[in-house]
């Protein structure tokens, strides 16, 4: 089993071509609060746009405490061109479970960022850490299959269909069904060697 505390502290700051992928603060609450009122955004989230700053600011909360007790990762995607550092989405591996070897990513990007693949470069950067340090064997994500653009990045990264739960989750208007995907690190890997 990989000691995450050592892996954590400090924070893991990852690079890629355009991006920067650094620890979520309290300053971020402005941008996060951007995000979490577009209902663009939300749609396929299982949750209502909202224009309280304090679900900005719980989310920040949440994460931290997350975070300090080893479960979660979470990033602030930000632009290596951008002096000020400015939040553009997240990406997270959570539900970190050592000892079966997997976690869960996650991701949200702001709509004026969408199609310039920033979230696969954020998403390719989080399975070299993911696979690498952190020793994963299985990373998966679960999404609403109606989301066409999410599946699209999935697929693109690599991951494959697993099948669904029904009703697996809450949304604003009753039940929805959970679809999963995920990656193998040994899959990872080949895809790696492939475009070495």
């Amino acid at each position: 089993m990989t000691d995450l505390s050592a892996l954590f502290d400090p924070f893991p700051v990852l690079t890629t071509e355009r991006l920067i992928l650094r620890q979520m603060t309290m300053a971020d609450v402005p941008a996060i609060q951007v995000l979490i009122s577009d209902p663009r955004v939300m749609r396929y989230m299982g949750k209502d746009p909202t224009d309280d700053i304090q679900a900005s600011v719980e989310k920040v909360e949440r994460n931290q405490r997350n975070f300090k007790a080893l479960t979660e990762i979470r990033w602030a995607l930000t632009l290596k061109a951008d002096s000020d550092s400015l939040f553009l989405g997240d990406v997270s591996l959570h539900h970190i479970n050592t000892y079966d070897s997997h976690a869960e990513l996650g991701y949200a990007l702001g709509h004026d960022h969408w199609g310039k693949g920033l979230m696969n470069e954020a998403i390719q950067a989080v399975l070299g850490f993911g696979f690498g340090p952190l020793g994963m064997h299985r990373i998966e994500a679960n999404i609403d299959i109606e989301n066409a653009r999410s599946k699209a990045v999935l697929e693109r990264n690599g991951f494959q269909y697993d099948g669904s739960l029904r009703e697996r989750f809450r949304v604003v208007n009753g039940y929805a069904d959970e679809h999963y995907f995920s990656i193998l690190q040994r899959e990872w890997q080949a895809r790696q060697s492939a475009s070495g």
